[in-house]
């Protein structure tokens, strides 16, 4: 028995639920290998725990690091840290953060990046939709199971990000979505993108989650600005120093500022 085999036995146990996973560890003493084996033989998709190797830095830095993470698709894009940007924003998008959404995840793509969002309607998938039609790389991160992909609208573009990039989740195979889950994956998106940047986002939602983790990690923070006369959380946060975003250059910039962390 292995830390591998305990991480992953306790996380199927427990629903990928960080706090009952640690709540168990404290007083673990051993598992079921009938069990274990079922778990093992059940899963369809891969997954790498926190004591592995290809286990990202950047995630063991957020706060609650996910424990284990399952995925579908290239995994070894998370070695891509240097040149991956996180960018999120409203699912109620209007038009121009919707058409400023495509045309900087397209940008960013044709210039190498690696984009990652929250896999959502709206902002999430008009830029990770560009950024694939352009040839790039992406990584979507799911608050739901990992084979259950939501918004079921989005489910075309689930497959696709599969296909060329890479999907994660916290959350095995066939858990029930929980609303509480959403705002807990945001950390995760935080956590890979060297620089966070919000496409749109009212005065309060949970997009601004996403810029608090981003900002906890000691990562730059992008907006894209607005119209003055609309009340928007993007232009809020120019204001109070977050970089403006106006295309891939800006993008580039960012994280040409972002500061790398010691391995």
């Amino acid at each position: 028995m292995t830390e591998k085999d305990v991480l992953f036995y306790l996380s199927m146990k427990h629903n990928g639920e960080f706090e009952e996973i640690m709540n168990e560890l404290r007083t673990f003493k051993e598992l079921d290998v009938d069990v274990l084996r079922y778990y093992y033989d059940s899963l369809d998709c891969g997954f790498i725990t926190l004591m592995d190797k290809r286990y990202p830095e950047s995630l063991k830095r957020c706060f609650c690091p996910p424990l284990v993470l399952y995925y579908y698709g290239n995994i070894d894009l998370l070695k891509n840290f240097e040149k991956t940007y996180a960018y999120v924003g409203s699912r109620e998008a209007s038009e121009y953060g919707l058409e400023m959404a495509r045309r900087i995840g397209s940008e960013c793509a044709k210039k190498g990046l690696t984009l990652v969002s929250g896999l959502a309607r709206g902002i999430d998938g008009a830029v990770m939709e560009a950024a694939l039609d352009a040839g790039g790389k992406v990584i979507g991160v799911l608050g739901t199971a990992i084979n259950r992909p939501y918004p079921n609208i989005n489910k075309d573009l689930y497959k696709r990000t599969i296909e060329n990039g890479l999907v994660l989740s916290e959350y095995p195979p066939d858990v029930e979505a929980l609303p509480s889950n959403f705002p807990k994956r945001n950390r995760i998106i935080a956590a890979v993108g060297r620089a966070t940047i919000v496409g749109e986002s009212a005065m309060k939602s949970g997009t601004l989650t996403t810029v608090r983790h981003a900002l906890e990690l000691g990562r730059e923070v992008g907006a894209v600005p607005h119209e003055s006369l609309i009340e928007n959380g993007c232009n809020q946060l120019i204001r109070d120093g977050a970089w403006l975003i106006e295309n891939a250059d800006d993008v580039v910039d960012i994280l040409k500022a972002s500061v790398l962390f010691q391995d």
